[in-house]
């Protein structure tokens, strides 16, 4: 059922993702308009889980009376009240005031270069070519077209598809913090924690499929621009080793704030703290598996965030997103640790390439499953 649903968000995001693009390419208003009823659609359903969990958390008998649940009334509150500010909040970023307010706090929007082409009129080329020495009595007026160089970058609140972007950001974000919360923390995570191979495909999809339509493929960019546009350029063995030796940081600074931190908390707070991860290292008990999971995450995960969204929400908006999109080790040490490695893996797609990113995102997934597999 998980799958089915799963599956079913995927296509409404995609239509929303091509509506959206369509919306910039015919510049359509109403396609625009279609575009934020269907948002406004899934913010109430997100505030509509809220307050379902707001009932189950106040008043138990009323909400065994609608379904059965073991939810602990307490974190089911908590839960709810979280789903209803996602629902609300996302519903005012719905508004171009709202998003043109807040637009200061993203990198400021650079249009591409642009410059004027003429093109003689095939009449006039004919004209020449009958006759080169004579002149017309007046040159006509030739006509000119706009052309565009470059890319552009940075948050355009009245863009539809940076609408979409930053809305479904935020529900992504706010929903996977609530049902943390609603699920009972970490220690109800770590009950349900795993990984199998087809929430890894679900999940692979999501992240690229998803992004590559968004930023317009199959409306307004061919594959090559779409490619040039996540930052698939410029593939040298430079940008290889330099995620290579990113990587190679990456692990000093794992090691580094995980000393620190386990000096700083006592054992069981630490051990509660590792729970989860650890039940997520545990259902990867294969080198396939392994493998899988370093693959899908590390170029699925920079597709949508370094790709996608870095782009548009800029270098530290984008690393505070992926840090949030890893909720099942906040309050942990790991929270840190991914905060960093997601300030390095920004730098690298802004410095070099996306392929430079996805190199360093590989060896630092594969390096540590790697080692949890063989030595526990």
């Amino acid at each position: 059922m998980d799958a089915i649903l799963y599956l079913i968000l995927i296509g409404v995001l995609l239509a929303l993702a091509i509506a959206a693009n369509m919306a910039l390419r015919e510049r359509e208003r109403n396609l625009h308009y279609l575009v934020v009823v269907a948002l406004a659609l899934l913010n109430a359903i997100v505030a509509t889980f809220g307050l379902l969990y707001m009932v189950i958390g106040i008043s138990p008998d009323l909400a065994e009376g609608m379904l059965e649940t073991d939810i602990d009334r307490g974190y089911a509150l908590v839960g709810g009240v979280l789903f209803l500010i996602t629902g609300i909040v996302s519903s005012l970023l719905l508004f171009d005031r709202v998003r043109v307010a807040i637009a200061g706090w993203f990198p400021r929007l650079r249009q591409p270069e642009q410059f004027i082409a003429t093109v003689p009129t095939t009449s006039s080329l004919e004209r020449q070519a009958d006759n080169p020495f004579e002149m017309p009595s007046t040159l006509p007026e030739l006509p000119s077209r706009v052309v565009y160089r470059g890319e552009l970058r940075g948050f355009d609140p009245h863009n539809t598809v940076h609408m979409l972007a930053m809305v479904i950001s935020f529900l992504f974000i706010g929903t996977q913090i609530a049902g943390f919360a609603a699920g009972g923390g970490l220690s109800g995570y770590a009950e349900d924690a795993g990984i199998s191979w087809g929430s890894l495909g679900i999940q692979f999809i999501l992240m690229t499929l998803v992004p590559i339509v968004g930023v317009g493929l199959l409306t307004r960019r061919s594959l090559g621009e779409i490619l040039e546009r996540l930052g698939f350029h410029r593939l040298t063995v430079e940008s290889i080793g330099v995620g290579v030796v990113v990587a190679v940081g990456a692990f000093v600074w794992l090691f580094i704030v995980a000393i620190i931190w386990s000096q700083l908390v006592p054992p069981d707070v630490l051990e509660e703290q590792t729970e989860a991860s650890e039940a997520i290292s545990e259902s990867i008990n294969t080198i396939w598996l392994v493998l899988a999971v370093a693959i899908t995450s590390s170029v699925g995960e920079e597709i949508a965030f370094r790709g996608a969204l870095q782009p548009i929400f800029g270098f530290w908006w984008t690393a505070i997103i992926f840090t949030f999109a890893h909720i099942q080790y906040t309050l942990t040490p790991a929270t840190v640790i991914i905060f960093g490695v997601a300030i390095a893996l920004g730098w690298l797609r802004r410095r070099y390439n996306l392929y430079a990113a996805i190199t360093a995102h590989f060896l630092y997934n594969f390096v540590q499953l790697l080692l949890a597999l063989f030595f526990g």
